[in-house]
């Protein structure tokens, strides 16, 4: 990708964890969030490519897991997961994301936590209906942002609570 220093490449990821971990005097980092995916990649990529590099990056997170050296990971996220579904190139599905996690390592996967700006300026998350769901029929059905991290017993972290 031109012009851009974001990277989900797996040894980029896997180097980022070690350096931290070596820094911080650590053995294992309690978390590692994938900073801001979509908001990055996903403009200059078609979904397909993007989604790939996700799963690498999903895949590079489960054996940093499996080695003891993170205990869980997440995604981090600016706009992507505030906006509306017909803002192309820069609204991503949560559930989809949630599914790839799972393609990965199953439903005991270690994707467990989304970070998003919450504040006065910045509700979404709780009260816009912009995530669409599919349940277990296979219905889809428009959702706020916390309902979905709720039924699929992901953590939301927030960001910027005082903007």
């Amino acid at each position: 990708m031109k012009n851009s220093g974001h990277c989900l490449h797996p040894i980029f990821l896997r180097r980022s964890v070690e350096e931290s971990l070596q820094r911080l005097n650590l053995k294992t980092l309690d978390i590692v969030y994938i900073h801001n995916p979509y908001e990055a990649q996903g403009p200059f990529n078609t979904d397909a490519v993007f989604y790939d590099r996700l799963q690498q990056a999903f895949e590079t997170m489960e054996q940093l897991v499996s080695e003891n050296k993170i205990r869980a990971y997440g995604v981090a996220t600016y706009s992507s997961l505030r906006v509306k579904p017909t803002e192309q190139k820069m609204h991503l599905n949560i559930q989809r994301v949630e599914k790839l996690a799972q393609k990965v390592a199953g439903k005991s996967h270690n994707m467990k936590f989304v970070q998003v700006p919450v504040n006065v300026m910045m509700p979404e998350a709780f009260v816009e209906p912009w995530q669409v769901m599919e349940d277990s029929e296979g219905v889809a059905r428009n959702k706020i942002l916390v309902g979905c991290l709720s039924d699929m017993e992901l953590n939301l972290v927030t960001s910027q609570p005082l903007l």
